[in-house]
């Protein structure tokens, strides 16, 4: 299994983007703040423990227990890399930091050939392929606005933050290209995964934006962008000519099928020809064959079934205009912001018609059977999925030609105990729903929630989405200011802000002019008079979704 660098990035950054601020710095890249800077690589170390112990059976299988360890993953790598006739071990003591020796390290220099070639080694390329030399994902058309906007779209404050000089941005541009050409994989990996936190990618949240980027992604050369690779192998141009003679072969092969299959034809034609002629002679002399009583007995059926035919289809075309009469939920119809109007070209606008999903228990519900809310979701995210609703929601179908569905799903702000199901809705209501609907409170907000609740309210593009959660989140550190004295409330997912604010936090943590905000203790915000007890829950991990990817492998 093998994991686009340059994707996984874009996936982090995409996370890590809302917790970046302009005021303040940021030194590494993969530390947070207040964290120290010698821990950058707990959280690596911690989740490598965690697969290892989980997949233990299979790892003793090829390395014994007492030798699992972080460090192996870059001896690992070299193995793999030497593996390879290609690769020289020079650049592989110089990639991994080894040393060659006293007079070898004088002597024997880093040579960029061997050093790129090696990269293409350790980025899983196949060095004994015609792909080898394939280039990395990039645009066909740097200069073209929509890259700009989903450049901010996905590292807004990233770009803000380190400014433009920064030598990050031509780092984040690829990391984009990258995203956007492996959209699919990243899909079907959401997909297996109802509750995968990489559902909130921003990306994902505009259809338009990232089907038009696709158009102008591509690994193949682009002239006054990127011609040439480096770092190819020897006999990549040979595999390429074997490939190319492999093709004509197949083409040739496929030739002299085709040639086979139309002179069986050709006979059988001939066959047909003095068939009908025979009977045509026999007809001419009042002789009744076989041919021509099955003949009059096809045309008299034909005419039967077209007439029953008739009478279903406008029997049918009834029905159906009754239920679409009567039907209670009328399907409501969004027409999302497109994010390009302002270049020539003309991109299709996509439309999302919200339904209701029949689950196994019969009933019908605005969500489809087996969906679930994001993990570890921030509140920018959740506040899309909140106005927007989930809708490039898919569901992979399967079987030989793995067909994808879409089933979109409604702004969360229309959701109802009476429309999600009871496991799905004590989920939301408990984590989403309190802070997300105290943010709507908001006197800036009142007009979009009067508009979505009356189905008049169309896709908010990311820019008006911005300043109506910056609104929300004033009134929301207005109302509980005891929140702004914690320096990590910008880091907090959704569920962690819900349980921040509820009656009893508030009645804890707040100020007093939080408290005299709080309103009337009733028997469901009561404090209980004696401790519960809890049963805790195994925590799903990122683990689990490595053991899905490696299942799939």
């Amino acid at each position: 299994m093998y994991i686009c660098l340059y994707t996984a990035l874009a996936v982090y950054f995409c996370v890590m983007n809302t917790i970046w601020v302009a005021s303040e710095s940021v030194d590494f890249i993969f530390i947070r703040n207040g964290s120290k800077k010698g821990s950058a690589s707990s959280n690596y170390c911690d989740y490598v423990r965690k697969w290892a112990d989980r997949c233990k059976d299979k790892i003793s299988l090829f390395i014994r227990p007492d030798h699992t360890n972080v460090h192996g993953v870059r001896k690992g790598s070299a193995t793999e890399a030497t593996s390879s006739p290609e690769t020289s071990l020079p650049s592989v003591f110089h990639r991994g930091e080894w040393s060659l020796g006293v007079v070898l390290d004088v002597y024997w220099k880093f040579a960029q050939k061997g050093d790129q070639l090696l990269g293409r080694i350790l980025a899983g390329l196949d060095p004994d392929s015609s792909t080898f030399d394939v280039l990395p994902p990039h645009f066909t058309k740097p200069d073209d606005p929509r890259i700009n906007v989903a450049m901010e779209l996905c590292f807004g404050n990233i770009l803000g933050m380190l400014g433009n000089d920064s030598f990050m941005h031509p780092i984040l541009l690829r990391c984009l290209a990258s995203l956007v050409h492996h959209e699919g994989s990243l899909r079907r990996i959401i997909n297996k995964i109802p509750q995968h936190p990489w559902k909130c990618l921003p990306i994902f949240c505009d259809e338009v934006l990232i089907n038009y980027l696709k158009t102008i992604v591509t690994t193949k050369p682009t002239p006054g962008i990127l011609v040439k690779s480096t770092g190819s192998a020897r006999h990549t141009k040979i595999m390429k000519a074997v490939d190319e003679i492999l093709d004509i072969v197949k083409e040739d092969k496929k030739e002299r099928a085709q040639l086979r299959e139309e002179r069986k034809l050709l006979l059988e034609d001939v066959k047909k020809v003095v068939k009908n002629a025979i009977e045509e002679k026999a007809m001419q002399n009042g002789h009744l064959t076989y041919e021509s009583f099955a003949k009059i007995i096809n045309e008299r059926e034909q005419k039967l079934v077209g007439s029953i035919q008739f009478t279903m289809d406008a029997a049918v075309q009834k029905m159906e205009e009754a239920m679409r009469k009567s039907k209670s939920t009328a399907a409501r119809i969004m027409q999302p912001h497109n994010p390009g109007s302002e270049t020539d070209e003309s991109i299709e606008t996509v439309q999302v018609t919200y339904q209701n999903y029949c689950h196994d228990d019969g009933h019908s519900y605005y969500v489809p059977n087996q969906y679930d809310l994001p993990q570890k979701t921030r509140m920018l995210p959740a506040f899309r999925l909140w106005i927007n609703g989930d809708a490039m929601n898919e569901k992979t179908i399967t079987n030989r030609s793995a067909a994808i569905i879409k089933e979109p799903v409604r702004p969360f702000l229309l959701w109802n105990k009476d429309q999600i199901p009871k496991r799905l809705w004590n989920k939301f209501k408990s984590g989403w729903l309190k802070v997300l609907s105290t943010m709507m409170e908001a006197e800036g907000l009142n007009a979009v929630k009067m508009a979505i609740l009356n189905g008049e309210q169309s896709h908010v593009d990311e820019r008006e989405m911005n300043l109506l959660f910056d609104e929300g989140m004033k009134y929301l550190l207005a109302r509980h200011e005891f929140i702004a004295k914690n320096k990590t409330f910008l880091q907090w997912t959704v569920t962690t802000w819900s349980h921040k604010i509820n009656y009893i936090s508030v009645l804890k943590n707040g100020t007093e002019a939080d408290k005299m905000r709080l309103g009337e203790e009733t028997r469901w915000n009561r404090k209980h008079i004696s401790r519960r007890t809890v049963k805790k829950r195994k925590r799903q991990d990122m683990t689990s979704i490595t053991d899905a990817i490696l299942r799939e492998e």
